[in-house]
């Protein structure tokens, strides 16, 4: 009979703040899937041997024999498939590891408060499921989540119930699209750099060497009175010494929209959210966070809001109500 099998893999991007609570959760629904893989993996052993005593008395064994076969048979059964397991590596940012069977056993190491977190590694199996979740936080902040066979009785609930859980921890998209633009801030910063020291050197650099004769030519249309006839003099001791003219100062209102702009650009794209467990202080920093990205939050739509949408709305307003 036709059978579909749907993919028990996939893949989240981050940025992922988990903290303690919300990795005990996942230790509750690996406890809760607990009983059922075991009650699979004894059902796979008693098909087995069921299969093995109806081959030995189609062979015409005698009860005997198949007895102390039976015996054998299930000896075999336990050794083959595999019992429950589950092992949890955690990854901290000093290149120690920490290994334990839980996320609420890890949360018991104290020793680790001081150090980071910087990804952790699940690996459940029981009998032929396999279970993997890995989250880290190197050049891409994600989570990918893959249990086998995906045609495997057990499998599919395994997987659903762990991936409805990824589903709760995923951040916002606006947020994901920050995490993973945060890898461009130095395309931000090196070219931001250079475009405002050039700006800046146009601007309080440079000069105009036509300054002292249009002045001149102002003048001579004016007409040399008595009262300008000083700023005629020096006028004339300007061109006849050939005198820099005073340097121009040129930095409007869009070169301070650039600048200011480019710098919180380049300041938001530094500090993205990536991955914190809510082991030793992560519950802390997670707090710090997420008052992080509420901030940025208000920030940047209030910048775009004051500088583009706003004077576009009062230049409408005044049209129709001017």
């Amino acid at each position: 009979m036709p059978e579909v099998i749907y993919p028990t893999s996939c893949r989240l991007r981050g940025p992922f703040l988990l903290s303690s609570e919300i990795l005990t959760n996942l230790d509750r629904i690996v406890a809760e899937q607990k009983p059922i893989l075991i009650g699979l993996r004894e059902k796979r052993i008693n098909e087995y041997i069921a299969e093995r005593v109806l081959e030995a008395k189609q062979e015409g064994m005698a009860d005997p024999e198949l007895e102390s076969r039976k015996k054998y048979w299930t000896d075999y059964a336990q050794q083959t498939v595999a019992e429950f397991s589950c092992e949890l590596t955690v990854q901290f940012s000093d290149d120690t590891r920490l290994e334990a069977d839980s996320f609420a056993e890890a949360l018991a190491h104290s020793e680790f408060s001081s150090v980071p977190a910087e990804g952790f590694d699940l690996s459940l199996k029981c009998g032929s499921i396999e279970l993997h979740l890995e989250a880290e936080s190197n050049f891409e902040t994600d989570m990918s989540l893959k249990v086998t066979p995906s045609n495997a009785e057990g499998a599919k609930k395994l997987f659903a119930d762990v991936r409805r859980w990824m589903r709760t921890v995923q951040a916002p998209l606006w947020q994901q699209w920050w995490c993973y633009l945060g890898h461009a801030r130095y395309f931000v910063w090196g070219p931001a750099m250079m475009m405002i020291i050039i700006a800046l050197s146009v601007a309080l650099g440079g000069t105009d060497d036509n300054y002292y004769k249009k002045q001149a030519r102002e003048l001579l249309q004016q007409g040399v009175t008595q009262n300008n006839q000083s700023k005629a003099i020096e006028i004339l001791l300007a061109l006849e010494s050939k005198a820099s003219a005073p340097t121009a100062h040129r930095l409007g209102h869009w070169y301070w929209f650039f600048f200011i702009g480019i710098f919180v650009m380049g300041l938001i794209l530094s500090y993205p959210p990536k991955l914190v467990l809510g082991l030793g202080r992560g519950d802390d920093k997670i707090k710090y966070w997420r008052a992080w990205t509420k901030f940025v939050f208000i920030v940047v739509p209030t910048f775009i809001a004051t500088n583009f949408l706003w004077p576009y709305l009062s230049d409408l307003v005044k049209k129709w109500f001017g």
